[in-house]
Parts: C-alpha cells; structure tokens; sequence
C-alpha cells in the first residue's frame, strides 16, 4: 500500500514482528514514496501450516541478497528488515551480548545518503554504506547539541562510556 509518510495513523507507533510499519523507496518516477510494510523478512501469514515459524528480525549484512524473498500464491509481499554488521571492535557494541558470541549493530544511513542508498545499483557500492554508527552519533547524524541530548538520552550515555 502506497502511504504519505506524514500520515501515522496507517500504522503503530511500536513496529514488532508483522505489523505493518513505512519504508521508502523509489517509485516508478523515481521520486521517493511510502509503502506500507510487514516488519519481519517472511510474515507468518506466508508460512505454510507445519512449517516452524522463522522470526527474521534482522539480516546479516554479510549474507543478504543470498537468500529468496518471500512471495506466494496471493503475489509478492511487501516486508523489511534490519541490516547488520559485525560490530566486534565497536567501542561500546562489544560491551553487549554474552562475552563469547558475535556482536552485532544495526546499520543505520545518515539522511544525507538515503537518495545515494535508494539509487544504488553496484551491489559492491551498497557495501560502503555498511558501516558502524560512530559512538558520537549526534555529531555523524547531524543533531544539534539540544536535539541530541532530547531524542537519544541513551546514546549520550553510551557515547560517554566510549570516550
């Protein structure tokens, strides 16, 4: 379902496995447009009776576009996940999880390469925007000082522990 992004009341304020949340892409004319998407890379209603349910919140970066997208005898769906990189060295990822296991991070695009990232092609150039979000993100994502501290409380904290 094509959406005005400025319209919330097509979706939750929370997105969990299966609601429908936005996302952007290219539209037909190139200009960016809002679609209505199921959160999770294969919604259960697609998942055949007897089949044990496979809850892909996130896609490792390192392996997506290897395995086949989810479409069915009603047609194509339209769902998203999240991208992640190893985040082993991180300064502050590699505090979380158990101490033995793989750390992993989100990766997130600052607004200045979203046009870059929806117009990609070059499967090697989609791998430059994989990168780690530095510790000091309100300075990488462009937030002033005041806005920074009002919307990511969390991440100053976290930004304090990497220095």
């Amino acid at each position: 379902m094509i959406i005005n992004l400025s319209d919330t009341g097509f979706w939750k304020t929370e997105t969990c496995k299966d609601y429908g949340a936005p996302i952007v892409r290219r539209s037909v004319d190139g200009r960016r447009e809002g679609l209505l998407a199921s959160y999770g890379m294969v919604p259960r209603k697609r998942i055949p009776p007897g089949v044990r349910p496979f809850d892909t919140m996130n896609a490792l970066a390192e392996t997506v576009g290897q395995l086949r997208s989810c479409c069915g005898e009603a047609g194509p769906e339209h769902s998203f996940t999240q991208l992640t990189i190893n985040a082993d060295e991180h300064p502050l990822i590699k505090r979380f999880h158990k101490p033995d296991e793989e750390k992993r991070a989100l990766v997130i695009l600052p607004q200045a390469e979203w046009d870059d990232w929806l117009d990609c092609t070059d499967p090697e150039y989609a791998r430059s925007f994989l990168r780690p979000l530095p510790c000091r993100a309100d300075a990488w994502l462009g937030i002033s000082g005041t806005a920074a501290r009002q919307k990511t409380r969390a991440s100053h904290a976290g930004a304090q522990m990497c220095r």
